[in-house]
């Protein structure tokens, strides 16, 4: 869920470490209650978001589908149903139409749904703004592709909370 620290148990002591993804920082307590609380509390400087690698997986010289890791690291699956080859060439900088090629909503969402954080929906750019507490400059950054270093925290309850390089 793009939290900014991960959570691990160790097969030998049977502790949870949790550790920050900038490498800021890191622990263990003998709970998974303690030991989540703690990286709250310790990684609060967000993650740096890296577009991932990719396979994709071509039928006749179009797309068919592709997999790639999320923001928490989990490899998932998409067919080009759920993202057409014209959202997948611009997310990954391949040959793409221009960006005002493609409706902004859906570019939003396919960015989302790539990094694993599309979690509460949105079908229009009203919904997304709100349902995602971005501003106008902020989805206007994401439909762009200007998000080199944004940080992006994703409480329990998934509030939304982004950072946007100056």
């Amino acid at each position: 869920m793009a939290k900014n620290y991960t959570l691990t148990k160790s097969g030998t002591t049977g502790w949870w470490i949790w550790a920050c993804k900038d490498g800021s920082n890191s622990g263990s307590s003998t709970s998974k209650k303690e030991a989540k609380e703690q990286g709250k509390a310790n990684c609060t400087s967000g993650i740096i978001i890296i577009p991932p690698k990719f396979d994709a997986t071509y039928d006749n010289g179009y797309l068919s589908s592709f997999a790639a890791a999320n923001l928490d690291e989990v490899k998932t699956t998409f067919s080009a149903g759920e993202i057409n080859e014209d959202l997948f060439d611009f997310f990954f900088g391949l040959n793409c139409p221009t960006f005002s090629d493609l409706d902004e909503t859906d570019r939003c969402v396919a960015v989302f749904k790539i990094w694993g954080v599309y979690l509460k929906g949105g079908v229009n750019k009203p919904e997304i703004l709100l349902l995602y507490n971005l501003t106008e400059p902020q989805f206007q950054k994401i439909i762009n592709k200007d998000y080199i270093d944004v940080q992006i925290t994703i409480d329990d309850n998934l509030n939304y909370t982004w950072v946007f390089p100056i």
